[in-house]
């Protein structure tokens, strides 16, 4: 893509979403590099069916059809065009991973009874990618606004 062309919302969380993998992929390596022990070792290897390539199963795909089938259901009785439901998953996940990620200690057993449990998840996945999420990151996240994207992209229902 040219330097000097904006990348379309797609684009940009496509980017987003791809450098959450990558953090993800980045703190399970390190992890696996280190001995932890008591609850650092419990926190390290609970990324290991996030972390592509690893494991038999990609729990980050999961999490992403669970709040996608959510978007989906949000939607319901309007279309959107040009905002994808898998697309605002993505958005509403990397959102939920930055507060996450801001965290000083590791959530609360009770966000997954407050919130809905792929909040929850995606919540405490920022807390225990935290040290591998990029200030950059953050900002290009904080740079996309859910509400600004579905209004860009509204049609009136006919």
């Amino acid at each position: 893509m040219p330097a000097n062309k904006k990348p379309t919302t797609h684009q940009h969380i496509n980017q987003i979403w791809e450098q959450f993998r990558d953090a993800i992929d980045a703190a399970y390596t390190e992890a696996q590099t280190q001995k932890f022990s008591g609850s650092a070792h419990d926190e390290s290897s609970c990324l290991r069916d996030y972390a592509r390539n690893v494991s038999w199963s990609d729990d980050v795909a999961k999490l992403l059809a669970t709040e996608t089938a959510n978007e989906r259901q949000h939607r319901h009785t309007r279309t959107v065009r040009g905002f994808s439901s898998q697309d605002a998953a993505k958005l509403i996940i990397c959102g939920n991973v930055l507060r996450g990620s801001e965290l000083e200690t590791i959530p609360s057993a009770l966000t997954f009874v407050t919130f809905r449990a792929s909040s929850a998840e995606a919540n405490l996945l920022g807390y225990l990618i935290r040290t591998h999420v990029t200030p950059e990151w953050k900002q290009s996240v904080q740079s996309m606004d859910y509400s600004e994207c579905m209004k860009s992209s509204d049609v009136p229902n006919v």
